[in-house]
């Protein structure tokens, strides 16, 4: 890449010529390089690799993901040392899981329902039958060391939790039971709040 000092006779240039340079603002200094076309040798290792992230963002822009699922992914992005968004987290945990083997499945329309002295429950759509997810549960969002089975039956699963402590604010994400490799959630945040 050369520095240009009044490209063209102009003050800045940007686009091509022909297919031989290529001109463009580059750190606030003009700049120009050769035409390049990019080598895709359209491998079927690519292809495979495309598909999987076809699926991936089909995947998200299908499930019915209501503000506090998409909140929930939002938070579960801040835990990596890369700035992503909750789609990103999304995407690079879909395409994760299916490089190891999984099959995913879809969590989203979680509710929390605080109970009585101690105790809420937490229902989640899993849109498959015969699904029995894990939640886990803990005061901090890099740290969840409660696991509670669902009770498996539907298409909503539904988890009883017990051993809450009044205004305490807990975080919690659910995956599959067999595996992570088939489906996980973001991180959802819930102030408790006992009914008496």
């Amino acid at each position: 890449m050369a520095k240009v000092l009044s490209p063209l006779f102009s003050v800045k240039a940007r686009g091509q010529i022909g297919k031989s340079l290529v001109f463009f603002p580059w750190k606030s200094i003009n700049a120009v390089r050769t035409y390049v076309i990019p080598a895709n040798p359209n491998t079927a290792g690519q292809q495979a690799q495309r598909t999987i992230l076809t699926d991936a963002v089909d995947m998200w822009h299908s499930t019915a993901w209501d503000p506090l699922d998409l909140t929930a992914w939002n938070l579960w992005a801040t835990v990596f040392a890369q700035a992503m968004s909750g789609f990103n987290a999304f995407i690079k945990e879909f395409i994760r899981a299916i490089l190891a083997g999984g099959t995913w499945k879809w969590f989203a329309d979680m509710e929390w329902t605080d109970g009585g002295v101690g105790t809420a429950s937490v229902d989640l759509d899993t849109g498959d039958t015969g699904v029995v997810a894990k939640l886990f549960l803990g005061t901090s969002k890099t740290f969840m060391p409660t696991e509670v089975s669902s009770d498996g039956v539907g298409a909503t699963q539904t988890f009883s939790l017990s051993g809450l402590i009044d205004g305490v604010i807990y975080y919690f994400w659910i995956r599959s039971g067999t595996s992570i490799n088939n489906g996980r959630t973001g991180i959802y945040k819930v102030k408790y709040a006992e009914t008496l």
